[in-house]
């Protein structure tokens, strides 16, 4: 197997979220300016900015058939643009005829344009074996089609599972909450009765006064927002509240969504969402792929009993041990001379026990040959790993990242130490301050503690254990350790190279 070894040369990056803005009420997205959010990036090969991970996901209980179906846009604009006056019961029929709302008359859970190597697979097939979301009446899902309001309405609320009832006769007076949802059928739950469900827990509150715009597409914001809010107020105990210092990977971003999405980043309701880093605009329409994976998060979520060091498990094996599976011995010495030690790491979500990351450390008899093994379905991947220094200056903060095949790419990252103590910012240093600094204090760990461009692990635990974070990534899922609250599980993972 070919001993692949991490560049020298510098590069810069600069990552901008593409119009970070703010919003009312579930909101309505205003003006804003780009802002450059993430920052440029000192590493020892040019990579994306993020640490990709592969996640799992509340509740299963009664379930409603799915019903939301495809939108003809010309149709929808011309419906939207019409009197309010207008929109009265007799043009129920008109909008069924307008492809606007209506029940497909097929559903499957198996869809062509959904493999199994899509990265919403598990997902989309699992809610739609639930009922809870389903295809459109070609068969296909549409992982990339974008999703209404009306349509989300009925997502969380089969997702939740609470008794849906016909609430909307009781909207024909002057108290009803929306003005804007059209007549629809009587026979039907879909869309209004979903829409009556949600407000009537707590899930929604209109996008203005007296508005949900049912016809609007949903943001990734709104998303986020009402899924909290629908597991907040029907399962009180369920989500727990993240660290006072946790900030996530937007921060605080906006008065009305940010502390939902930083609680729902934290209790994993975020996890499996491609390319969720710091460039991620939370006000981008969210496909249908992208609300199957976070309310499949939200339903498959499991309240995580442990804490500290009970949410890493640590084995060490010889490959001849009798608890080694037989493919893992295989994989280990068929690919490779001189194995000696196994390490078996499991680490669990701090607040969601349904996500785990899993995989295999192995030493050799050459010490710049470092092995990491990851598990796909039956089979054991053997891979050379490198631990490797990313400097995100803009954002003052250094990583030791792990990862693994042959190319420098962060997606392809089982471990991301946020390195603290000498690497903290110093007295408000700028940027450029702490780069050079920061430059210098890995050129000296990487001529101390490494070889051949890499950083030896076992001479750094401390360095290691002192991190004010940890991303531990599988194909399992995502796994992320603070230092205020998870330090005995960072200190456990760093202590078993």
């Amino acid at each position: 197997m070919k001993h692949e070894v991490a560049s020298h040369s510098a590069t810069y990056m600069v990552e901008e979220n593409p119009g970070l803005r703010t919003s009312g009420n579930e909101g309505q997205a205003s003006s804003g300016q780009n802002s450059t959010f993430f920052g440029e990036l000192r590493k020892k090969a040019t990579v994306p900015l993020a640490v990709a991970g592969v996640a799992t996901g509340l509740l299963g209980a009664k379930m409603f058939a799915p019903v939301e179906r495809d939108i003809n846009q010309e149709a929808l604009n011309s419906l939207k643009n019409r009197p309010a006056s207008e929109l009265v019961l007799g043009s129920v029929e008109a909008a069924k005829a307008e492809g606007v709302i209506g029940e497909p008359a097929f559903k499957s859970a198996s869809f062509p344009d959904v493999s199994d190597s899509n990265p919403y697979y598990e997902a989309i097939t699992g809610m739609a074996d639930a009922g809870i979301i389903g295809g459109f009446d070609d068969g296909t899902f549409g992982p990339d089609k974008l999703v209404t309001r009306q349509q989300f309405a009925k997502m969380i609320v089969g997702a939740m599972s609470p008794t849906v009832v016909a609430t909307e006769d009781s909207w024909q007076d002057s108290n009803k909450p929306f003005n804007d949802l059209v007549p629809d059928d009587p026979n039907s739950l879909y869309p209004n009765d979903y829409v009556a469900e949600a407000f009537k827990n707590g899930i929604t509150q209109g996008k203005s006064p007296g508005k949900y715009a049912p016809y609007d597409n949903i943001t990734r914001a709104h998303v986020t927002t009402m899924a909290v809010r629908a597991a907040q107020n029907l399962e009180p105990v369920l989500l727990q509240d993240p660290p006072a210092n946790y900030t996530g990977t937007l921060g605080d971003f906006d008065p009305n969504h940010g502390k939902n999405l930083i609680k729902a980043e934290y209790n994993g309701l975020t996890e499996g969402l491609r390319e969720f880093y710091a460039g991620w605009n939370p006000w981008q329409e969210a496909t249908r792929g992208e609300v199957a994976q976070m309310l499949w998060n939200l339903k498959t979520f499991e309240k995580q009993e442990k804490q500290g060091a009970d949410l890493v498990d640590v084995q060490k094996m010889a490959p001849y041990d009798a608890d080694v599976p037989l493919a893992l011995r295989d994989a280990v010495l068929g690919g490779v001379s001189g194995a000696k030690i196994i390490t078996s790491i499991q680490a669990e979500h701090p607040a969601n026990a349904s996500i785990k990351a899993s995989f295999y450390l192995v030493d050799t008899d050459d010490p710049n040959l470092r092995l990491f093994i990851l598990k796909e379905g039956d089979d054991y991947v053997v891979r050379p790993y490198r631990p490797t220094f990313f400097i995100f200056y803009n954002q003052f903060h250094t990583n030791l990242v792990f990862l693994y095949d042959v190319k420098p790419d962060m997606s392809n990252a089982f471990m991301s130490f946020e390195l603290g103590n000498q690497f903290a910012r110093i007295n408000g240093e700028s940027a450029d301050d702490y780069l050079t600094r920061a430059v210098q204090l890995t050129d000296n760990i990487e001529r101390d503690h490494g070889s051949n461009g890499w950083v030896k692990p076992e001479e750094v635990k401390d360095i290691l254990g002192s991190s004010t974070a940890l991303k531990v990534s599988s194909s399992q899922g995502m796994v992320t350790y603070n230092r205020d609250s998870d330090q005995a599980a960072i200190a456990k993972i760093a202590n078993s190279f």
